[in-house]
């Protein structure tokens, strides 16, 4: 996330009334504990799994729902695939920690 992409979230936030906060998950500070937590697409890219989870498990209230979507093994993604195979030689080293099955990264929790 970038601070301009949560300036336009927050412009188009009428019917929802989200709060939307940039933060490490595994330190942000909360004004209030929640009753779900939903990633799409996000917490295979934390640094420190454990630590954010944990963190983000204080924040939450007794019996909050947890909901995550994550891709599949890169194989299974033909739009980040080919890409990254045209882009593999001028990439070096980048290609590998785009694509590595243990991350962080957009592959971390294709198992």
């Amino acid at each position: 996330m970038s601070e301009a992409l949560l300036d336009v979230a927050r412009t188009r936030d009428e019917a929802f009334r989200c709060t939307f906060i940039e933060g490490d998950a595994a330190t942000v500070e909360f004004a209030r504990r929640f009753d779900a937590l939903y990633s799409r697409c996000g917490a295979m890219f934390f640094a420190q799994p454990a630590a954010a989870f944990g963190h983000l498990r204080a924040a939450m209230r007794p019996g909050a729902e947890l909901a995550i979507v994550c891709w599949r093994e890169l194989a299974e993604n033909e739009w980040a695939r080919k890409p990254l195979e045209i882009a593999a030689p001028l990439m070096g080293d980048g290609a590998a920690l785009l694509t590595s099955p243990t991350g962080p990264g957009p592959f971390a929790w294709a198992d």
